[in-house]
């Protein structure tokens, strides 16, 4: 009888040990680096609008104008948006990876473990593709004569991030006021 306990647990901890090996294997690596900027890709906006502040400094926002991208028959817009990481960890990687398919590979992967720090801010629906750096935004006909904050933040350091203001220009308008 005790001959078959033993057994009996000797395969019981042989499967678990390997539900573990499994387990581990299928952890995702730990990047230690975090996202140097978040720009939204030019092909993205038209321009940009300049206020001036009240302490004389003036910002510059991203704009886009939608009026003939986004129509009754087409509710949505791509925007595109791109991740840097600090030049001293990409130059490490040029370091490690002499060969540029693997530097290339290499920091592909980094950037699709980072690409999940990602967070949209907006009050329009969207659907982020984290492959292509793709956010798709999803309009309602009565969004078509509205104005637009669409903001792109790091989870981890609010800091980082990048926006837009998208708008539909009237006729006869100049631009955005």
């Amino acid at each position: 009888m005790s001959k078959k306990i033993v057994v009996f647990v000797i395969i019981i901890f042989s499967f678990l040990s390997v539900l573990i090996i499994a387990l581990i294997g299928t952890l995702p690596d730990n990047v230690s680096v975090n996202l140097e900027e978040i720009i939204i890709s030019p092909e993205s906006y038209d321009g940009y609008k300049y206020e001036n502040n009240e302490d004389g400094t003036v910002t510059s926002i991203k704009i886009k104008d939608l009026k003939d991208i986004v129509t009754d028959s087409n509710l949505s817009f791509d925007l595109y948006y791109e991740l840097t990481l600090p030049a001293a960890f990409e130059a490490g990687l040029r370091e490690k990876y002499l060969d540029e398919e693997e530097y290339l590979k290499e920091r592909s992967r980094i950037l699709s473990i980072l690409r999940e720090d990602i967070d949209v801010v907006s009050d329009l629906n969207f659907r982020v593709d984290y492959n292509s750096n793709r956010i798709t935004l999803i309009f309602d006909l009565s969004d078509l004569k509205k104005t637009f904050d669409v903001k792109i933040v790091s989870k981890k350091n609010q800091g980082i991030s990048d926006h837009v203001l998208l708008y539909f220009k009237k006729d006869g308008e100049s631009g955005i006021e």
